[in-house]
């Protein structure tokens, strides 16, 4: 994180886990502060060198869970994604992880791991170097008990340590609990909340976003804003909000905001005198695609692909569109066949 007073100074504010080309998860105490400009090191492993293994991008859009309340951590929730501004890529250091199963539970005394740069001793600094435990994790019956986390401890959580030596702790937050299942490695939990400043407490466990409690979010925020297939039953919660959400960041550039077509058209319009969403509109009949594209250094693009000429559908029509999120960016507009 950086502050925008001063954009190139950052700072480590915590973990992450990429789990997509596109798409990195963490906590939503992690992000969302007003005045903040976040990027993501993909690959880093000491904070206050240059190992050549990193490499930084920004961070084009922050999805924060709908229920989510800060005032109220141990209600859970606290899960976020991030979109990054360009694709990530393997250069023998970075790597995407696995997501688990819907639904899937650890079983009680299974062994995970927990990285990140937290503190190690109370009262401490984060350390340079990527820090690493094996934490056994606690079954939730266990961990809800009163001389354990209580009420505090809620089922779409893990909890994992307690032993009074081991644990994960400030500065390890939103970063991964990675398990190995079936000889691969998992994102089980992302570090939320534990005992501050005395983070190795006995039967005071970490405790993490169980991952696989928000499977068909992190699918339906991750879809849905980048390249997704609805269907008429979907349609609704998928497709409008996006659409709109977009136009909405842009009503400076597209006043008045035209309304969306109730069709397709087959051909592709004369840029010169197409509507000002068109500018942002990429048109398909069947399989062919035209794009309209922004002839500057960032676009805004949308792709549909359509069973019908009707935008809605019967239920069994597709629609396909991606979106991207540089904004009203209005220069020539060049069609182009793709």
């Amino acid at each position: 994180m950086a502050y925008k007073e001063d954009p190139d100074l950052f700072y480590h504010l915590c973990g992450a886990t990429l789990i997509s080309r596109y798409w990195v998860l963490t906590a939503a105490h992690c992000v969302g502060f007003e005045g903040i400009v976040y990027r993501v090191g993909l690959g880093e492993h000491n904070l206050y060198e240059l190992d050549g293994t990193e490499y930084f991008i920004s961070v084009d859009s922050i999805f924060i869970h709908d229920n989510w309340d800060p005032n109220d951590i141990s209600n859970g929730n606290d899960i976020a994604l991030l979109r990054l501004s360009t694709t990530a890529f393997d250069n023998g250091f970075v790597a995407i992880v696995q997501l688990p199963s819907e639904g899937d539970i650890l079983p009680h005394n299974y062994s995970c791991y927990v990285t990140g740069w937290g503190v190690t001793t109370i009262g401490g600094s984060i350390p340079d170097k990527l820090q690493e435990a094996k934490l056994p994790v606690v079954d939730i019956s266990i961990c809800s008990q009163p001389e354990w986390w209580g009420d505090n401890a809620k089922d779409n959580m893990v909890c994992a340590g307690g032993d009074g030596v081991t644990s994960g702790c400030s500065g390890d937050s939103g970063g991964p609990l990675s398990c190995l299942r079936d000889g691969i490695w998992q994102v089980h939990g992302i570090v939320s909340y534990g005992l501050l400043p005395f983070c190795s407490t006995y039967q005071k466990p970490t405790v993490f976003t169980r991952v696989s409690s928000y499977i068909d979010w992190i699918y339906k925020v991750s879809t849905c804003d980048h390249t997704i297939v609805c269907n008429a039953e979907v349609l609704l919660e998928c497709y409008i909000p996006v659409i709109f959400q977009k136009l909405q960041s842009c009503l400076p550039c597209l006043s008045p905001v035209p309304a969306l077509p109730s069709s397709l058209p087959s051909t592709v319009p004369d840029p010169s005198d197409s509507p000002a969403i068109s500018r942002n509109l990429v048109l398909a009949q069947e399989l062919t695609f035209l794009e309209f594209m922004t002839d500057c250094k960032g676009h805004d693009h949308l792709h549909y692909n359509y069973s019908n000429n009707s935008l809605f559908g019967s239920s069994s029509s597709l629609i396909q569109f991606k979106t991207t999120t540089s904004h009203c960016c209005y220069n020539k507009i060049q069609p182009i066949l793709s």
